[in-house]
């Protein structure tokens, strides 16, 4: 056993809940100490990205969490150039709950948008393009033309530590290649001579096939035009038994596209097939048409069983594929913004912390239909996504980004215009960036944002450079982190390039905005910089007099608070040279907020329920509690109780309210309470009324509702409570998890007798405990038992109702509750033989037990003795913390030592321990020496102590000298006994 810890007397500790409970009658029921969120209680959203260096990503579930949700995101199928292919086609995407243990392992595989070789994933790769060729003839005649497809997208996962798939998300199947006609052209047509046949580009084009969607097992890749063979199946029979299939080649006979990859799933989609072959028949036809190909299928998704609730859908936008992770969220809501031209504003939800952001800039101009053969490709807008830290209840200001036209794209940093050309091509303006930032300016609040502050910037794509006769422009700079310089305009002489969006310095852009390109009077004009958190730098125009290309923009910078938790991902958006087709080279804005398992509440602590006669003051104030989905109870937050009318009256009044009384209005103290005092009004109208507490200007509205009675006269009983807990000063005092069950008694006050009709309605802190109890013959009635709740202050209320009346009791009483952990005890053990024991005498063991702790807890209950590891006798019950065994004969041990411990059991209040061993010797007299004198009745007592005088040793002969046996023998009996009281000495007490 340790050393004993000073007990601290209960009187200091009575004082100060004296003082508790006299305050508590004055003022209210005590505030109950704030407790800081567990870990498991907080929204956590960790992100997983496309990183083919990093194929299996590790994710631990963190302590105190048993429950996540997913969002899992399938990559995009790829689109090469919208202007000759279809578009790739989306994601899948799979979210739900998934039930977890602290310290469980996940595998997170995500997939990546397809590329030339499909989309990268550890779990089901996208298959790879088709690709289109040309074939010519000995008189260089095009007779096969075709354009290549796009790869499929891969799939993302999440799989346990075994590798077994919990939820996969299938990738998007890739787009197909266009077709063109093939044209025949002879000038010796009538006179049979040689036909030619050119299939090559600048004649009109059948579209390819979109790539069809990931997601469920139905969704199938699109057919291009004039392409018989129909859809493209996504079925596990295509590629791998999860890998997308490969697109199909054309390499036959006419103008005809290339397949497109299939995507990446649970089933791999199939890849799209070509085009068909157009026979060449001269003579016949003049034009005959090409055939496009047709696009991937999808990749199938899939959830298992342990996944709750699951929705299987496909993403709005995906791009490369991703997962979330979110702890103590039911689920998300994904807000989409695209381009208005003006800002736009997010309320932040109630309980929201930290939200994904995924952002993109506007592309840069340049390279598509809006500049057909006059420029060089625009940069692509810069993209990001993180998560990032929000405050709840606040507004977020979003702007996103313009695509780059002539004039530059708008954006919360606009793009710079284009610079122009006398007599060759102008320039492409630059892309807009895209912005989200956080503001202090609560929800609801119109006239304006206020400090505004950065959170994600996408920045815009650089313009590109104007054509001249002999050279081409620059392209774009790519946003980014930096955003990429342009290119240079092409020989001879081109525009110099712009520098991408970095701190101010080497020609960029000391602003947001990106630089506005120079113009050129013989050569190309320059492209525009794109905006961002750095603009871009312009590009020039061509030198004077010289005929060659302008110069790209560059590329703005994108930007992540440096608050935002790792990792985060940048990536580009698509070239310039989409021709900003269905607006993909606009920027965009997704949020997606968790939707939390917690919220914030306004809470009745006590004093609901009550009722009073008209004109008298109601028996105690109406306490309320602020606690804040994040932070827990929450000081400094303002209340509003607002008093409800009946029949157009106020039924009762604030004392110290404000104007009539109906409404008051407090903050909330350092444990986010407040409370009011009501009285009724005289004559008021009888019935209920109800008060209704708000937290004050708050957009969320977290509103909830007490309510009271009146009565004519007062209802003449008395109401007692009382509670099997420790009684202190009128209070309780109660252990952390002891069951505690509440007494309620109510007495005529006229008769001064019980009453046995109506109901008790208990409630602990504001909430009812059970059902009412019918009241007994003698006036009582028990509430069930209940645990004490967690550390701190409790208020339990009583409220009595007679059912056949409606009554109430028109007094109620204060009952708090003082909630501590259990006390420790240390018990000790003793024995009614200190000295040993005979083999013919008899032995108890006293036992005493004591409460380490504040709390005036008694222990309580039995103790059980043991020898070694077998029980000694029965339980000895304590009473006032001690008792005594039954005797024990000495035949019930051993000869020798002998080891006792006693063991306490102990109760709801006072936690059990364990003594230290004693040591017991039994001496068996039987095997005592013969007597030396007949006077001694018998041989020596071997114990300490014993002897016929008490002196421990045994009587010398009178007279005469001792034989010399006689002597050695009692030379060795007193050694013996010497050797025997030392030892008995150590081993007679308790060890530590």
């Amino acid at each position: 056993m340790g050393a004993r810890r000073g007990k601290r007397g209960w009187g200091r500790y009575a004082g100060v809940l004296g003082a508790m409970v006299l305050a508590l009658g004055l003022a209210g029921p005590p505030a109950a100490a704030s407790a800081a969120p567990l870990p498991g209680d907080q929204i956590t959203i960790t992100p997983f990205y496309c990183d083919p260096s990093k194929p299996t990503q590790p994710y631990t579930v963190p302590a105190g969490v048993t429950s996540v949700y997913i969002e899992v995101v399938g990559g995009q199928g790829q689109t090469p150039n919208p202007a000759h292919t279809g578009l790739g086609g989306l994601g899948g995407q799979v979210t739900g709950g998934l039930n977890v243990t602290p310290g469980q392992e996940l595998q997170v595989q995500v997939g990546c948008q397809g590329t030339s070789i499909g989309g990268a994933s550890a779990y089901a790769p996208g298959g790879a393009r088709g690709t289109g060729w040309s074939n010519l003839n000995d008189f260089f005649t095009i007779y096969s033309f075709g354009y290549d497809g796009g790869g499929g997208g891969g799939a993302s996962a999440i799989l346990d530590a075994a590798g077994n798939p919990l939820a996969v998300a299938g990738g998007g199947g890739g787009a197909a290649g266009d077709a063109p006609n093939c044209l025949e052209s002879s000038t010796l047509h009538d006179g049979g001579g040689a036909f030619f046949y050119y299939c090559g580009p600048g004649l009109a084009l059948k579209s390819g096939g979109d790539g069809g969607d990931g997601g469920g097992d139905n969704t199938e890749g699109g057919a291009g035009e004039n392409n018989t063979a129909g859809t493209t199946a996504d079925g596990s029979e295509c590629g791998g038994p999860n890998a997308g299939g490969k697109g199909a080649d054309f390499h036959t006979t006419g103008g005809g596209g290339a397949g497109g990859g299939g995507g990446g799933g649970y089933g791999g989609g199939c890849g799209g097939a070509a085009g068909q072959e157009a026979q060449i028949d001269p003579g016949h036809e003049e034009i005959a048409p090409g055939s496009a190909g047709a696009g991937g299928g999808g990749g199938a998704s899939y959830a298992a069983s342990a996944v709750n609730n699951p929705q299987i859908s496909v993403a709005d936008d995906s791009g490369d594929g991703y997962a979330l992770i979110l702890t103590s969220a039911d689920g998300v809501r994904t807000s989409h913004f695209d381009f208005t031209g003006q800002a736009q504003t997010f309320c932040v939800p109630d309980g929201v912390d930290e939200i994904f952001v995924d952002a993109l800039g506007g592309g840069g101009g340049g390279g598509g239909s809006d500049f057909p053969d006059r420029t060089g490709i625009g940069g692509a807008g810069g993209g990001v996504q993180a998560v990032v830290p929000v405050v709840e209840r606040t507004q977020l200001e979003i702007r996103v980004g313009q695509y780059g036209h002539a004039s530059g794209g708008w954006g919360d940093g606009h793009g710079g215009h284009r610079g122009t050309s006398d007599s060759e091509g102008d320039g492409a303006g630059g892309g807009g960036s895209t912005a989200v930032k956080q503001s202090s300016t609560a929800c609801g609040v119109t006239t304006g944002l206020e400090n505004l502050q950065y959170l994600v910037v996408g920045g815009g794509g650089g313009g590109g450079g104007g054509h001249a006769v002999s050279a081409d422009g620059g392209d774009g700079g790519d946003a980014g982190s930096p955003g990429a310089d342009g290119s240079v305009g092409g020989d001879p002489d081109g525009g110099a390039s712009g520098c991408g969006g970095q701190h101010p310095g080497d020609g960029c852009e000391n602003s947001v905005n990106g630089g506005h390109a120079t113009s050129a009077t013989d050569g190309g004009g320059g492209g525009g910089g794109g905006g961002g958190y750095h603009g871009g730098g312009k590009g020039h125009g061509a030198q004077d007099g010289r005929l060659g290309g302008g110069g790209g923009g560059g590329g703005g910078a994108s930007y992540v608070t440096p608050h935002s938790p790792d990792p985060v991902h940048y990536y580009t958006g698509p070239r310039g040279d989409h021709s900003n087709r269905d607006r993909l080279n606009e920027g965009k804005v997704d949020l997606i907020v968790p939707v939390p398992t917690s919220r914030s509440a306004v809470n009745i602590v006590s004093g609901n329920n009550q009722s009073a006669t008209t004109g008298s003051p109601f028996a105690e104030p109406l306490v309320v509690e602020y606690v804040d989905a994040i932070h827990g109870p929450t000081s400094m937050i303002a209340i509003e109780l607002t008093i409800a009318q009946v029949d157009g009256r106020l039924p009762a009044t604030f004392v110290g309210g404000s104007g009539d009384g109906s409404t008051f209005r407090a903050n909330t103290d350092a444990d986010g309470r407040m409370q009011v005092q009501l009285t009724a009004a005289p004559g008021a109208p009888l019935g209920k009324f109800t008060v209704e507490a708000r937290v004050a200007d708050d957009a969320a509205h977290l509103i909830k509702t007490a309510e009271f009675s009146l009565f004519s006269v007062p209802w003449p009983t008395t109401l007692a409570l009382t509670s099997d807990a420790v009684a202190v000063d009128g209070s309780g005092v109660a252990a952390v998890g002891e069951q505690i069950t509440y007494t309620a008694t109510v007495t005529s006050a006229a008769l001064d007798e019980p009453i046995d009709s109506g109901a008790i309605q208990f409630s602990v802190d504001g909430a009812n405990l059970g059902y009412p109890v019918p009241l007994a013959a003698n006036g009582v009635a028990s509430s069930i038992p209940s645990p004490a709740g967690a550390a701190g202050q409790h208020h339990v209320l009583a409220t009595y109702t007679d059912a056949p009346t409606g009554h109430q009791a028109s007094t109620f009483t204060n009952y708090a509750l003082t909630v501590v952990p259990p006390a420790t005890s240390e018990t000790s053990l003793t024995s009614s033989a200190p000295d040993g024991l005979y083999g013919d005498e008899t032995v108890t063991f006293p036992v005493s037990v004591t409460a380490i702790g504040d709390a005036p807890f008694d222990p309580t209950g039995t103790v059980q003795l043991f020898r070694g590891t077998d029980p000694l006798g029965d339980p000895i019950p304590l009473s006032g913390s001690v008792g005594t065994s039954q005797s024990f004969p000495a035949s019930a041990f051993d000869l020798g030592d002998n080891e006792i411990t006693a063991v306490y059991s102990g109760n709801d209040r006072v936690d059990g321990s364990t003594s230290g061993v004693y040591t017991l010797l039994v001496v068996d007299l039987d095997d005592r020496p013969p007597p030396t004198d007949p006077s001694d009745g018998g041989g020596a007592d071997p114990r300490p102590g014993a002897g016929p005088s008490g002196s421990g040793q045994g009587g010398l002969a009178a007279t005469g000298l001792a034989s010399v046996p006689f002597l050695l023998g009692l030379g060795l009996i007193i050694l013996g006994v010497a050797f025997t009281r030392t030892r008995r000495h150590n081993l007679h007490r308790p060890r530590a």
